[in-house]
């Protein structure tokens, strides 16, 4: 399942596909939680400084557990992902790049690692603004 938008400021709808399938340089991540961020909601009005193709599903961060993956290694491990132009985090399973995700140490709550691309970016951002003025 799927959050999904077709247009924006659209009410977003439920969709269901069928879980991909890893390849040589993608993983399959089991989403476990996929925070709310500025960002997620600007880019639902469509006022965020980033458009991708509609339908999209939402989500620019998140975390959880791989699956299915080239790597045996990684699986099982947990993960924090950031989506890309063609997918989004409010999603059951997410396929991304393996090489984009970060790996955390065993043992690692996902709820403690969904928010390590956006936020952190964010508060140096906003630091930084605080600076100048």
């Amino acid at each position: 399942r799927s959050l999904t938008i077709a247009r924006y400021r659209a009410l977003p709808t439920i969709t269901t596909a069928d879980i991909p399938k890893a390849t040589q340089t993608h993983s399959v991540v089991r989403m476990k939680y996929a925070p709310i961020n500025p960002s997620d909601i600007n880019f639902w009005m469509g006022t965020y400084g980033i458009r991708k193709q509609l339908p999209i599903t939402m989500g620019f961060e998140g975390s959880g557990q791989i699956i299915e993956s080239s790597e045996k290694s990684l699986l099982g491990r947990t993960v924090t992902v950031r989506s890309d132009a063609t997918t989004g985090t409010y999603s059951s399973h997410i396929l991304l790049p393996t090489n984009d995700l970060i790996v955390w140490s065993p043992n690692t709550n996902p709820l403690d690692v969904c928010c390590a691309f956006v936020n952190p970016f964010s508060a140096v951002c906003l630091k930084s603004t605080i600076k100048q003025n």
